[in-house]
This record gives C-alpha cells, structure tokens and sequence, in this order.
C-alpha cells in the first residue's frame, strides 16, 4: 500500500508541472491576441422596427384594436405590465420589453392560438413565445393571493335593501358552482376524464361573490368527479374554502344540504328559463324562484371568463395538463383583474327578471311568510327528497362478503377480459352478474342491484386512493396496506373515523377494485387551487421543455427540428492540451485503483440466480471476495453462464435443462417466466374466485373444480392432477395432502369442506383430517412448504423410492434433480425417527438416486419442544438440508493443485501493474517537454 501511495504522489507532481506550463502556454496566446483590431457589431434596427410598428399599428392602435387582440383595453393593459415590472416579476430583455411578453401571452390564451402562429405575428422564434408564455404564466400565478381573496363577511350590496332578499339572504357570502374545461390527456387516463362531456374535460369548481370576483377556485379534478366530490376535497385541503361562521354559499341541488351551503328545494321549478309568464305557486317554487335570481350569478361569472379567454371555451388545449391547470387559475387571476380596472364589454350584464314585478301589500306579506318558512325548512325537505330518490325497485339485499366477493371477482373478470368498459359496465354486464349470484346463492337479485352494490365500492375506491396519496403514507405492495406511523394514524383517525377501516389494515377486494376502477376513477392528484404554487418553475430550464410526464397532452408534439451543423476546425493547442489532461487524469485514476476491489452488487447477482441453496451461494461469495478478478469476470458473464459456472465451481451442475425441437434448451423460457410469478398469477385469481376444494371420503387427496384460464395457471405452477372427465367449462384437479394443505394454509386461496354441500371445514378441523390420513404428514408437509418456498416444483417420488423428486422449474422445461428424502428427528415424530440410521440403508437411497442421474437431498426435520396437535407446530419444526454424492479421488487432486496456481497468477498481475504505472509516467514526462516546446516557439 505504501509503495502505490508513493508513485500516486509521483503522479501527482508530474500534473502539477504540466498544468503550470500549459497555464503558461495560454496566457502568452492570450497576450499576443489581444493586438488584434476587435469587430464591433451594430443593433438589429430593421427587425426590431419592424415588431415595434406590428405593435402599435396591430394592437396598440385604440382600444377597440387592442381589446381584440388581447382581451384588454389599452390602459389596463399597461397597468397590468407596471405591476409585473414593479414587483420584479418580469423584466425587460434586449429584444423583448415586459410589454411584449404579456401581449404574446394575452394573444395566446385569449384567442387559443398556437405558438407557430402566435411567433409569425409577433416575428419571433418558437421557442422565445414558449419560453415567454411560461414566465408571463408564472408572473400571474404570484398575484393570485392579491386577486382571488376571501368574500367580505358584510351583507353584500346586491342583497341589503332588496326587499327579494333582505332579510332572507343576509348570511350569504356568494355561489358555488362547476363548470367543465376542455382538457388533452394520454390515452389511458381519458376514461376518468370523460364525465358528461363525450370529449375529456376538467372539472373546476369556484366561488365567486356578487360583484363576479372570484373568491375561491379549485381546477384539476377529472371530468367524471361528482360536484360534491370536488366539493369536499376544496374543504379537506390546508388552505381549502373556508365558510366563516354564521354565513353560508348557495349550491345546487348537486351538492346537497350541509352547514355552510344551501341548495333549493328537489323537483320544483328552479332555473329562469323554466318559468316564462306562469306565476309563482306555493312557498318552495318562491324560495327557489329568488335563489335560482341570486345563484345565477356564477353563472355570469363562468360565461364572462370563458367570454374573455377562449382557451377555456370548449377548444382542445395543446399544452401540459399541469399547464392546463395553471392556466385555468391565471385566467381567474385575470378576470379579476379586469373587474378591478371597470366593466367592459366581456362581463355579462345583470337581467333583472321576475314573473309579477308589481306585487300588493298582502301579496308582499305572503312572500315573507312562504320565505321564512322555505328558509326554515329547505333542508329537511332536501333530506326527505334525497332519501326518497334512493329507492330501488328490488328492495333491499343484505350483501354478505362472499356475495360481494363474488360480485366483484366476476365484473373484475369481464374487464380482465376485454370488455369495453370505458363508459361503464352496460346493463347486460350487471344482469349477467345478477344471474351468476342468483345461480350460485340462490338468491332473485336484479342487474339495477348489482350496480347500487358496485356504486358502493366506487365510492370505497375512491376515498382510499385519496388516501393513498395522503402526506407521510406508505404503501404496502404485497398486503395492499396503506401504512401510518402510529401517531400520524391517531392524529388523523381522530378527525376522520370513517378512514380506521382503510389504514394500517389490508384493504378488502383491492385487486379486484384495482382492475375495475384503476383507470376510470377520478382520484384529483392533479387539482389545484388558487391558493397552491404554480408548478411552472422558471429557473428549471428542464421544466420549460415538453416533457413526457403523467400529465402530458395526448396532441403529438411536431418534431425539433434539427440545427445546421458547422463544421469549425480544432485549434491544434487547444486539441494538444486536451488530450494531454485527459491521459494525465487516466493515468491518476489508474494509479490510485484498488485492484482488489469488489464489484458492485456482487451479492444481488449471486442471489437471483434461482436453484442454488443459500448456504452454497454463501460459500462461493467467500471465494469471490478472496479473488477479486474472479469476482469481475464473474460480473461481466450472462445469466446462463453464471448459473453453469456456479454449478462447476460448487462441484455442483446447474439445471439440466431439456431442449427443443431447434436444438436449444428452455433456460430462457423458464427466465421470462419464473415459477414465483406463477405462483402469484395462480394464488391472487383463486382468491377472486372463491374456489371451495372437497375432501376424499378416504385418505387426505381432495377434488377442486376451476375454469380454463385457471386450469391454465395450475398446470404451469405444477399443482396437482388433472382429471380426464373434466368438461369444456369447468376443470377438475386431483390435489395431494401436501398440496391441498399448501393453497389452504400458505397461500390462501381455496377453502376445504369434507363433501359437497357441506360447510367449510377450519384450518384445525383439516389438520386434523390430514393427520388422520397419514401419521407423517407433518413432517412432509414441512419438507414439502420448505422446497415450495425456493419456487421448486414437488413431485411424488414413490417410484424412485423416495419421498419426493424435486424440480427447479416447470417438469416440461428441466429434468428432476433431485430425490428427496424427508428425515424426521426429536421425540414428538415417536418411530419414524429411524430412517437413513444404518449405513446400508443410505448406501441403498444413494445408489438408487445415482442410477436414475439424481442427486440425494436428504431434509432433516427437527423440533426439540412441540406437538404436533395443531397447524401452530409448523412454526417451530426446522428443516435441515444435505446433499450426499460420491467422493471421486481425481476431483480431490485437482482442488489442492488450485491455490498454487491463483499465487503465481497474482504475481504475473502486480509485474504488469508495475509496468503500466511506468508507462503513464513516462506519457507525462513527454507532455511536460511538448509544453516547454511550444511555450518557446509562441514567444520567440
């Protein structure tokens, strides 16, 4: 080590002498270039003349020019670009003022131009208008805390001393209301998108006050999301709506009676249009008569903005959907804005409207009766209403979880195989569903019940992908288990009891919700109110590309084109100093590798390749780290060859694999499709079926009937027999003890009754029933569990004269390896203990392995404190594993000649290292000369 360290400081010295002359070299150049003239350049004046006069002849004219071009007259035009210069929001560029950065935008969203036609009318380059365009976004996002502000907790004007309603709506602070936005999203996140609209929309809730200012707005929610959904999501948020106390909204009936929001009453006359001459009738139809007069101003609101910037109005956006949202909140911003500056011709005016405007002194007297007594009862009778619409007309079903695990696990199927079901199951679908349960519970229900039951577990969807994605949880893959810390999971059940069933606890039917509603479900990861960052980030340049993340506009992007290659020569001092720091950085880095290194993840390699024991993997990972080079000759190897050297250096073959009909054996087959995804192919479809195995009157075997796709998954992960009688629509398979013992109790997929029509036996109640059958079927069953969990398929062996034939993959893809001999030890097992006790007896197994190319695995099953009454014993039994092979004389010589060998070949390794360190050394020496060389020849 201190010799290495020593020439590494040789190196060192030797860059520092080359880096000082090549300084040296460079500031003579330098010198000598600056006798040269410089060459001045003057100003683009005629392209620059050009966009002035485009500006003030195009938009800049008048006020009627300028509002067609960017939505603004000229005076709030230039206000609006003082407050983003003042506020150091925008600055000016050498070629492009603060006011043409906000006319290019204005241009854009107003009209829903392109970018390409957008860069021909302001005679700039495409890429300046998308750079601009994010800026000037970003610039208006920082004013939305100005702009979009809390409604006043005072009376608003248009109500105080209104005899319609003053006193009624005294409390009231505004409306809420939705409207949908059109929106471009990848192709498989259009069905969440597709609500009402035929095409993808955006759902985007706001609150604005009487004056049409927008006071709250919550854009991102996917089309399909209920009003009420995006609703509850805008009072969940951190700086969510907030309705001050005593004060409330006014709704529609969408979004139902609750404190803070008064919708009208259910099935009477409400919107303007409904009305025409015909008067009012009773005391609801005047209640929602005058809330219809002040509700309508959202609706105002939402025309006025879509008035102004028609990228909202029902025309496909090309940008991001990230983007989209952004945009959506600035305009807000905007028309606030605009409100702020005076009324033009973009708001649409107040019609003041009513069916008797004369009405006499009794008549006045009975509308505030009828008011007063709506006010009072709207919602109660919203309740009544609501509750009244949910009835069905099958009645009620008590769904059992077998019924809904049925229901579930068929629709999971129509879609997992290729039912469009992008707008919704159709009517067959559920009465296709409702037949099956009927035929398997015997029940009447109807196709309209079974979609009430699914709409339930829509609702279960997605409250938990909301929670999902909730701050500081952790997703459990394999138990579908949203995780808590313990005090984040009482801080949050504590305000939210209704989500205890949802966390630190697996969630029920999660994967055959998943396949239902994974892609058709509005989860709103994307929305975004007025009161969040915008997340267009100006200094990330990154950010300012069309990149293709998650929310990318389905609208191909044109290509870049590609720029013109010059060709520019090399500067011969410049190529000479390059090349002589990179050789002397090569040789610095050489001089200070550490040969013996490890390569990275060395342990990961030899642990996925499958077939091998853990205690054999183990002792050649010790022989790599004593031998490094081996260690990277091993890395650099592919996935057959590892397994084959393995298998010779552990004196041990590798699967013997069988071959095809082109001569090439199944090792690759058998990698795409490793058995432990089989396994877990097999087990999560038996558990969406439900499937109930029967029990043999004599011995332990048991009978399971399964349809094709799942008859499919048994006969590749090798479980049990196929019966010949089986029909076209349904399987049987014969299952053994040890496998019918597996599926119930390690995987969890099938339940056991002891004959048809019977209940469900427990897990005691079959142990027992096993045990009965054969004496040793604990420990063969452990021996059996034990070679299932290394992904080995297990075969009988009672034609070889053991206990089982073990095979590293599928018995169609590799030859059986293995004869496996299950030995029992410890009092609890009683007589069975004696096996392989006398040498001949192991001679005999050895020999008989041996003649049919198997090698013996004897597995030792211990337990020094146990019974054996109970499955509970199955923890506390350990297996013990011992191959026996022959010992062959010639393969002892060999391994005593191998270190002798490794010796001389190290030190053949250092002589050359030695060597190559000299070598770079020298280099440097040269480089230092060539430098002298040219320094002289600069100067003189």
């Amino acid at each position: 080590m201190g010799k290495m360290m020593d020439k590494r400081k040789m190196m060192i010295r030797g860059a520092a002498i080359f880096v000082v002359c090549a300084a040296i070299v460079v500031a003579v150049r330098a010198i000598k270039r600056k006798r040269r003239p410089r060459i001045s350049y003057g100003p683009m004046h005629e392209r620059d003349r050009q966009r002035i006069e485009y500006l003030n002849s195009k938009i800049w004219q008048c006020d009627v020019t300028c509002r067609n071009m960017l939505r603004f007259e000229r005076a709030p035009f230039f206000n609006l670009c003082n407050i983003l210069r003042d506020r150091k929001l925008l600055e000016d560029s050498v070629h492009l003022n603060v006011e043409q950065q906000v006319a290019m935008f204005l241009h854009t969203v107003g009209h829903n131009v392109r970018n390409r036609v957008v860069a021909t009318n302001f005679g700039r380059s495409f890429s300046t208008i998308s750079i601009y365009f994010k800026r000037v976004l970003h610039a208006i996002g920082e004013l939305r805390n100005e702009y979009i502000r809390p409604p006043s907790s005072e009376t608003p004007e248009k109500i105080a001393g209104n005899p319609r309603f003053d006193p009624y709506f005294k409390d009231c602070i505004g409306a809420i209301d939705g409207t949908h936005v059109r929106a471009s999203v990848p192709k498989d996140m259009e069905d969440a998108f597709r609500g009402r609209k035929t095409y993808a929309t955006q759902n985007v809730m706001a609150a604005v006050d009487f004056d049409l200012r927008f006071t709250y707005v919550l854009a991102g929610w996917e089309g399909s999301a209920h009003d009420a959904c995006v609703l509850a999501d805008a009072l969940a948020r951190e700086r969510g709506l907030q309705v001050p106390e005593g004060k409330y909204y006014l709704v529609d009936a969408g979004y139902g009676a609750k404190r803070g929001f008064l919708p009208p009453f259910r099935n009477v006359r409400y919107h303007l249009n409904e009305w025409g001459s015909n008067p009012v009738q009773n005391a609801e139809e005047l209640f929602n008569l005058r809330h219809s007069s002040l509700r309508v101003t959202i609706e105002r609101a939402f025309g006025s903005l879509k008035r102004r910037f028609k990228i909202l109005d029902d025309a496909t956006p090309f940008f991001t959907f990230l983007v989209q949202v952004d945009i959506v909140v600035a305009c807000c911003v905007l028309h606030n804005y605009a409100l702020s500056q005076g009324i033009d011709e973009f708001i649409i005016p107040e019609v003041t409207w009513s069916t008797q405007p004369i009405r006499t002194q009794s008549q006045q007297a009975r509308d505030h009766r009828d008011m007063v007594n709506g006010m009072d009862s709207v919602e109660t009778t919203d309740t009544t209403v609501t509750g009244a619409s949910k009835s069905t007309k099958g009645g009620v079903v008590a769904w059992t979880n077998s019924m809904s695990t049925m229901h579930l696990g068929f629709l999971a199927n129509l879609v997992a195989r290729g039912a469009r079901t992008s707008s919704g199951f159709k009517t067959c679908h559920y009465n296709q569903c409702a037949k099956f349960l009927n035929d398997h519970f015997k029940l009447s229900l109807t196709g309209e019940q079974c979609s009430n039951h699914l709409k339930k577990w829509r609702k279960i969807w997605g409250r938990f992908v909301q929670l999902k994605n909730l701050s500081g949880a952790l997703w459990d893959e394999d138990t579908s288990t949203i995780r808590l810390s313990d005090e984040h999971y009482a801080g949050h059940c504590a305000n939210n009891k209704s989500d205890i069933p949802f966390l630190n606890n697996p969630i029920e039917h999660y994967r055959a919700m998943e396949t239902i509603f994974g892609s058709t479900t509005a989860s709103g990861k994307y929305a975004k109110s007025g009161n969040d960052p915008f997340s267009i980030d100006v200094e990330d340049e990154s950010e300012m590309q069309t990149s293709p993340n998650v929310g990318e506009s389905s609208a191909k992007a044109p290509p870049k084109k590609k720029a013109k290659l010059v060709h520019i020569e090399d500067d011969p001092l410049v190529t000479t100093l390059k090349d002589g720091f990179k050789m002397m950085a090569d040789a610095i880095a050489k001089s200070g590798v550490d040969d013996d290194a490890l390569p990275d993840n060395l342990w990961d390699a030899l642990a996925a390749l499958k077939g091998f024991d853990e205690d054999h993997v183990a002792h050649y990972y010790a022989h790599l780290v004593d031998n490094p080079k081996t260690a990277k000759a091993f890395m650099t190897l592919k996935l057959e060859s590892k397994l084959v050297w393995l298998g010779s250096l552990l004196d041990m073959a590798g699967p013997r694999w069988k071959k095809g009909e082109d001569g090439k054996d199944f090792s690759a087959l058998a990698a795409a499709s490793p058995m432990s995804s089989i396994v877990a192919e097999l087990q999560s479809s038996l558990k969406c079926s439900a499937l109930l195995a029967t029990l043999s009157s004599q011995g332990g075997d048991a009978v399971l009937g399964v349809n094709p796709q799942q008859a499919t998954l048994l006969n590749r992960a090798a479980f049990g027999r196929s019966l010949e009688n089986a029909g076209a629509e349904e399987h049987w398979f014969q299952l053994g003890a040890e496998e019918v013992f597996y599926l119930y109790h390690a995987l969890k997929c099938i339940s056991v009754c002891k004959s048809e029509g019977e209940t469900r036996v427990s897990e005691g109640e079959l142990w027992d029933h096993l045990c009965s059958a054969s004496e040793s079927f604990p420990e063969m069953y452990k021996a059996y569990a034990h070679l299932r969990s290394k992904n080995w398929v297990v075969r009988s062996g009672l034609q070889y004269g053991t206990d089982f034939v073990a095979y590293r993959h599928h018995p169609a893809l590799v030859h059986s390896e293995f004869a496996v001999v299950v030995v029992p030890e410890g009092a609890e097992f009683g007589g069975r203990c004696g096996r392989l006790k006398v040498w001949s007896d192991l001679l005999c197994a050895l020999r008989a392995s041996g003649s049919v190319a198997k090698t013996l695995l004897v597995l030792t099953v211990s337990s020094s404190t146990c019974e054996l009454r109970s499955p509970d014993c199955l923890e506390l039994l350990v297996v013990h594993e011992r191959t026996i092979t022959r010992w062959i004389a010639q393969q002892c010589r060999e391994q005593r000649c191998k270190p002798s060998r490794e010796k001389a070949n190290k030190e053949d390794q250092g002589h050359t290292r030695e060597t190559v360190v000299l070598n770079y050394w020298g280099v440097i020496l040269g480089f230092t000369v060539l430098s002298s060389l040219l320094v002289y020849k600069l100067r003189f």
